[in-house]
């Protein structure tokens, strides 16, 4: 954010992960933003597959109603962590499945 800005002086907050997407970069940052979890859940069509990764995607999408998940450090640490385990997970199934 702008230190300028009124919201900054004034220490405003969104409380919604979404919307502060929008004031800060707009659809297309919103829309960026979530490409890595969209890529993982319909990667290969197979939506249902994998509980982690549902549950994963379910538990951001209602974080991200209620808080700015994203602007807290513990927040992009949780969502790198887990976001890296998804892959992990997914590879490894992957890697498994091909050496059968």
């Amino acid at each position: 954010r702008n230190k300028k800005s009124w919201e900054f002086i004034n220490n405003y907050n969104t409380h919604n992960q979404y919307f502060q997407y929008l004031i800060g970069g707009g659809v297309i940052y919103l829309i960026v933003s979530f490409l890595p979890l969209l890529m993982i859940n319909f990667k290969d069509n197979k939506i249902f597959e994998n509980l982690f990764i549902n549950g994963f995607t379910l538990i951001l999408i209602y974080i991200y109603l209620t808080e700015t998940f994203q602007e807290r450090h513990h927040g992009q640490m949780f969502y790198a962590f887990f976001l890296y385990l998804a892959i992990l997970e997914k590879h490894h199934k992957e890697v498994i499945n091909e050496s059968i």
